[in-house]
């Protein structure tokens, strides 16, 4: 399995200032399979890790086709799909809702951006 690393830290109160830090590039002219464009916005495929050390986006899953995602909530009464939304809502600046997989680890998110702004915000 290959990963694309992508680290997010919080560095003051202030609000979420990212840090981006690529452990290994993503493939010569890859196609960015976890993004799909639709008339709403994006579809954002993740596979999430739920009851980890920190929230973070560990990388692309490329065996999957999915960006991982982890959070700190259990998976537990919908903990852990509140805490992915409200992380990922923070990193992209935009709304997020997530569309399918409430019980599952993979999910489809939508976000109301274009897939190159979410590219961007993704430093990808």
């Amino acid at each position: 399995m290959s990963l694309v690393r992508l680290d997010y830290e919080r560095p003051h109160e202030e609000g979420w200032e990212r840090s981006l830090k690529r452990l290994s590039h993503w493939g010569q002219g890859g196609e960015m399979k976890f993004l799909k464009e639709t008339k709403d916005g994006t579809l954002l495929l993740v596979y999430v890790q739920p009851k980890a050390k920190k929230n973070e986006i560990e990388g692309i899953d490329e065996w999957r086709g999915r960006l991982k995602v982890k959070v700190k909530a259990p998976p537990v009464g919908g903990k852990a799909n509140k805490e992915l939304v409200k992380f990922l809502s923070k990193v992209l600046g935009a709304e997020v809702e997530l569309v399918r997989g409430e019980t599952s680890r993979e999910k489809d998110l939508l976000v109301r951006m274009s897939a190159e702004d979410v590219k961007k915000r993704l430093g990808l």
